[in-house]
């Protein structure tokens, strides 16, 4: 399942809902994730590790992230690589990463995210967790709410 949040900026007309996790299309949508990379939208090095890696997986839950320099906000896949411990690719690759097959999974790599706006190196960000300061004033965002979505 799904959390949404809902975020205002507290001096300006910014606002924003982002719908992070999950939901019970989970396996359509790693599988379209995984077209994607495989087609290179998410660049070469995440291309050739799944073609040169057949029991690689990665995390398809989207998250929030933010730009360390303007502040840009970004819903997107989490697209850490992992790999099983046997090489093996799983039955299900959308589930391999939670351990369903009973197979083991290490964590190869973190994806960097770039914001759109300005390129620079993007970090995660908790909704709930430090101030989260607007993208289009610098003033603290308002974050309300816990819609959960499936």
């Amino acid at each position: 399942m799904g959390t949404g949040y809902e975020a205002t900026c507290s001096k300006c007309t910014y606002h924003a809902e982002f719908f992070l996790g999950s939901g019970m299309l989970f396996p359509d949508t790693y599988k379209s994730v995984q077209k994607d990379i495989r087609n290179g939208k998410y660049g070469e090095e995440w291309k050739a590790f799944l073609a040169d890696n057949p029991g690689a997986v990665f995390n398809a839950e989207r998250e929030l992230y933010r730009c360390r320099k303007c502040n840009q906000l970004l819903v997107d896949y989490n697209l850490s690589l992992y790999v099983s411990e046997d090489g093996q690719p799983p039955e299900h690759g959308y589930w391999a990463v939670w351990g369903y097959h009973g197979k083991d999974y290490k964590f190869v790599k973190r994806y960097t995210h770039r914001c759109p706006r300005c390129s620079s190196r993007m970090v995660k960000q908790d909704p709930l967790g430090s101030a989260i300061p607007c993208p289009e004033c610098g003033a603290n965002l308002i974050v309300e709410g816990s819609i959960l979505w499936d």
